[in-house]
């Protein structure tokens, strides 16, 4: 049975994976989430006949007991005797944790004004304000390191984690100063 980390446990980064991962393939079954959708909609005493779960979406009872089972070893559904909770906070959870881990929300600890402009570590709106559009570039120059030569295709890479539109973050970073660009495509971090 695969659980969620305890909140006194320190959740590893493959825990927190491995977690994310089983709420994932459980809820890739069409009839899970048909079955999980019909006991939201049901009363909390009402979700307790599993059996008639199954015959309202036209499950066989092995298919059923299948999906209970998964669903309940994940910990989407936690039962009380006959009473059954829908834990749709389990998916809220993993989001958290994997933002806990994701190495671009937590780069953006440091700059929490930006915040607002990205979801789940991915760049979501552009900053429209220069003073934002250079603490983006500041952010993004906080990936790499001083000294360090990049090759355009290392700098795409990079940038990447943030946002697909690499090349729109790379002339960012150069226009702002924040790096340096000879005519060979070499990038440095200025000083």
């Amino acid at each position: 049975m695969v659980q969620a980390p305890s909140a006194t446990a320190q959740a590893t980064p493959t825990s927190v994976l491995a977690t994310a991962a089983s709420l994932l393939t459980a809820l890739a079954d069409p009839d899970a989430v048909r079955m999980l959708g019909w006991m939201l909609e049901r009363e909390p005493g009402e979700r307790g006949a599993v059996s008639r779960c199954g015959q309202a979406l036209g499950l066989d009872p092995r298919n059923t007991a299948r999906l209970y089972g998964r669903l309940t070893a994940v910990g989407l559904i936690a039962a009380d005797g006959p009473r059954i909770e829908v834990r749709v906070d389990q998916l809220r959870e993993a989001a958290h944790e994997l933002d806990g881990i994701n190495p671009v929300v937590r780069r953006l600890e440091g700059f929490p004004h930006l915040r607002q402009l990205f979801s789940h570590g991915r760049l979501t709106s552009f900053p429209v304000e220069d003073a934002h559009l250079d603490d983006l570039a500041y952010f993004l120059g906080s990936f790499f390191d001083p000294g360090v030569s990049y090759t355009e295709a290392e700098v795409n890479e990079i940038v990447r984690e943030v946002d697909e539109d690499v090349a729109t973050l790379r002339r960012l970073m150069v226009d702002v100063g924040v790096m340096t660009r000879d005519r060979n495509s070499v990038y440095a971090l200025t000083d």
